[in-house]
C-alpha cells in the first residue's frame, strides 16, 4: 500500500512512459496567451499578451496560474470549481477541466490561444464574472421547488417520508443535469443581446419542476406561463447551437426541445410559433417542399399580410432585392416577365414520389 502510494506521488520511469503513451502526458508547448483584462477601478479594458512554455496537458486554469505566480500578480480568475467558466477561443468551457493542448490554434511555430470572460454575465474584474445575473433570473423565474400535499410512507424507523419509483427519479435526474448552471447559460447566442431572457439554465430547471411529480398542479402552471411568455424559452433563437457544447450541451438541447414541443402541445398549436410549426408540416405534406408565401401568411394572419402589404407587393411585382446586380431588379421596370418567379405561388403542384414526403411525416408526428 505504501508502495502504491509512492509511486502516486513519484511515478516510476515506466508509468511515465504508460502514461505518455496514453495521450495523458503531452510535451511542452509555446503558446501566445491572449488575456482579457478589466480594472473596475478606473474603468479600463483592454487586452494583455503573455508568452509561455508550459506542458501540453495542464488545464488552462494550471496556465493562468503559472502565468499569475511568473509575469503578472495582479491576474485575476477563478481557479476551480462550478463558477471557473471561461471563454477560450469563442468556446465557453470550464478552466480546471480542459487541457491547453487541445484549445491552442496556429501553426507548431506560431501557437495562439484567446481567453475571454464567459459571456452573458456581469465582468467584475479580469476573467471574474459576478454570479447574481443567473441567480436572479432564477428567482424571478421562481425556479424552486413548489410541492403538493402528498401520502407518505413510514419506514422501519418511524419516520415518515415521500417517495418516488426509481425510473421518474433517474430521468429527472437526467433533465436538466449540468455541471455549472453558469457555463450554460453561456451556450445561448441569445442571452448576451436579450436582457429579458431567463436562459437556457433556468428553462431547464423550470422544466424539471414541471415533470416532477411533486409539483403542485398550480405551480406547473405557472412554470408553462413562465415559459411561454415573453423572456421564456422561445426568446432563445438557436436552440441547436447549444447542443454543440459536447455530452451535457447534447443533453440540454434536447431538454428544450421537449419543453418547447411540451408548450406547442399545450397551447394546441396556437399563437405564432405554433401557427409555423404547423403550416410549415401542412406546406411541406401538401407540396413536398415549403411554400414560403402561405407560410409567412397563415403564420402572421389576416392583420399581419396587412401590415407587410407594402412587402408583399413588392416581392408579387419584383421590386425587391435578390442578392443578385441592382441592374436585374430594375428590369421588372421595362421587362415585367422578369419579374415572375421572384414570389412562391399560392397554388402549386404536389412534387413528385410525394407519398414518401407524407410518409416520413406521419411516422414522425401524425397531429398534421
Amino acid at each position: 500500500m505504501v508502495g502504491a502510494f509512492a509511486e502516486m506521488i513519484m511515478p516510476s520511469q515506466k508509468a511515465k512512459v504508460i502514461a505518455s503513451a496514453a495521450g495523458v502526458v503531452q510535451p511542452e508547448i509555446s503558446v501566445s496567451v491572449k488575456v482579457f483584462r478589466y480594472d473596475p477601478v478606473l474603468s479600463e479594458q483592454g487586452w494583455d499578451t503573455y508568452a509561455c512554455t508550459v506542458p501540453g496537458h495542464l488545464s488552462i486554469s494550471q496556465m493562468l496560474t503559472s502565468i499569475q505566480e511568473t509575469q503578472d500578480g495582479s491576474l485575476s480568475f477563478r481557479r476551480s470549481g462550478a463558477l471557473c467558466g471561461l471563454s477560450v477561443n469563442g468556446r465557453p468551457i470550464l478552466a480546471d477541466s480542459c487541457r491547453v493542448v487541445d484549445f491552442v490554434c496556429g501553426d507548431s511555430d506560431s501557437l495562439t490561444m484567446s481567453i475571454e470572460p464567459l459571456p452573458g454575465h456581469d465582468v467584475i474584474r479580469d476573467l471574474v464574472v459576478a454570479t447574481d445575473s443567473f441567480e436572479n433570473r432564477s428567482l424571478s423565474a421562481k425556479s424552486w421547488a413548489r410541492t403538493a400535499d402528498r401520502i407518505g410512507h413510514r419506514t422501519m424507523q418511524g419516520v415518515v417520508m415521500g417517495t418516488m419509483d426509481i425510473s421518474t427519479s433517474v430521468n429527472l435526474r437526467g433533465v436538466a443535469a449540468m455541471s455549472s448552471p453558469q457555463l450554460a447559460q453561456s451556450w445561448s447566442d441569445s442571452l448576451p443581446y436579450d436582457g429579458k431572457y431567463l436562459g437556457p439554465a433556468v428553462c431547464a430547471q423550470l422544466w424539471r419542476r414541471y415533470l416532477d411529480p411533486r409539483t403542485s398542479e398550480k405551480a406547473r402552471t405557472d412554470i408553462m406561463k413562465t415559459l411561454e411568455s415573453e423572456g421564456g424559452l422561445w426568446n432563445e433563437t438557436d436552440i441547436a447551437a447549444i447542443g454543440r457544447h459536447g455530452a451535457e450541451g447534447h443533453a440540454l438541447a434536447k431538454t428544450l426541445y421537449d419543453c418547447r414541443a411540451e408548450l406547442l402541445r399545450l397551447n394546441k398549436f396556437t399563437g405564432k410559433h405554433g401557427r409555423h410549426v404547423k403550416w410549415f408540416s401542412r406546406t411541406v405534406k401538401m407540396f413536398g417542399d415549403v411554400n414560403e408565401t402561405i407560410l409567412p401568411a397563415m403564420v402572421s394572419g389576416p392583420f399581419g399580410m396587412i401590415a407587410n402589404g407594402r412587402q408583399v407587393l413588392r416581392m408579387m411585382t419584383g421590386f425587391t432585392r435578390t442578392g443578385g446586380p441592382m441592374l436585374r431588379d430594375k428590369q421588372a421596370l421595362f421587362m415585367p416577365p422578369a419579374s415572375i418567379g421572384k414570389m412562391p405561388p399560392l397554388v402549386k403542384l404536389p412534387a413528385r414520389n410525394h407519398h414518401e414526403v407524407v410518409a416520413i411525416f406521419n411516422e414522425l408526428d401524425k397531429r398534421f
